[in-house]
C-alpha cells in the first residue's frame, strides 16, 4: 500500500508549506514542463533527483553541476531512465560548506553536522562532525553536544534550530539541510518518521 504522506514529493511540499528556505525548485513531470530559460541563477549549474509520489525510496539517482543548455537532454534521460520515479526536482546547484540533517519529534531537536559534502553521512560512510540534541520548551534546553564548532558554525546551526520551531503539530520528522558557499540555508528533502 503506498502512503503518500511518506513520500519524497510529499515531503517537498511540506517543506514550502511551513515556509522553510528552500532550493528554487520546480517540480517536473514531462520535459515540456521545462522553461526555455533558467529561473534562477545557478553558478554552479543544475541539479535533477527525483521526488516520487509513491512511497519514500533512499538513495535514489540524482545528477548535479549540469549547464542548463544540457538540462533538457539530461532531464528526458532522467524521465525515460525510470519513469515510475517521477517526477523530478530541478534546481541550482551548490557548493556545501555545512549540511547534514534535523530529527523534530515532540520530545527533541536532534541536528548532525557534516563539514562539506554531506553525502558521506547519508551513506552512512562517516559519523556526523557534530551532533547536538535539544529539549524542553521551544527546545531550548541543550543536553547533548559532541564534536567541536566555531561561533559562526553554531549560528548556522541555531538557526537551523530556529527554522525546526516551525514545524507544528504532531510533525515527527527527519529533514537534510545545507548550509552553502553562498550563504544560503536550505531544507531539501522531508521523511515523516
Amino acid at each position: 500500500m503506498i502512503d503518500i504522506r511518506k513520500s519524497k514529493y510529499a515531503g517537498l511540499q511540506k517543506i514550502k508549506a511551513y515556509g522553510l528556505p528552500h532550493p528554487n525548485w520546480k517540480c517536473v513531470f514531462d520535459i515540456k514542463e521545462l522553461p526555455l530559460k533558467p529561473w534562477s541563477p545557478a553558478p554552479f549549474g543544475w541539479t535533477i533527483r527525483y521526488a516520487p509520489k509513491g512511497n519514500y525510496k533512499f538513495n535514489l539517482p540524482s545528477v548535479h553541476e549540469i549547464p542548463y543548455q544540457q538540462l533538457k537532454r539530461r532531464l528526458k534521460h532522467q524521465l525515460m531512465e525510470h519513469p515510475e520515479l517521477r517526477p523530478c526536482v530541478i534546481y541550482p546547484s551548490w557548493v556545501f560548506l555545512l549540511g547534514g540533517t534535523l530529527m523534530k519529534n515532540t520530545e527533541q531537536i536532534t541536528i548532525e553536522v557534516m563539514r562539506g559534502s554531506i553525502t558521506p553521512l547519508l551513506e552512512g560512510r562517516s559519523n556526523p562532525d557534530i551532533i547536538i540534541k535539544f529539549t524542553g520548551p521551544y527546545y531550548t534546553k541543550l543536553v547533548e553536544f559532541y564534536g567541536k564548532c566555531n561561533p559562526e558554525e553554531l549560528q548556522i546551526i541555531n538557526t537551523t534550530r530556529g527554522y525546526a520551531l516551525k514545524i507544528t503539530g504532531p510533525e515527527d520528522c527527519l529533514l537534510e539541510w545545507s548550509y552553502t558557499t553562498t550563504n544560503d540555508l536550505y531544507f531539501h528533502d522531508w521523511l515523516d518518521i
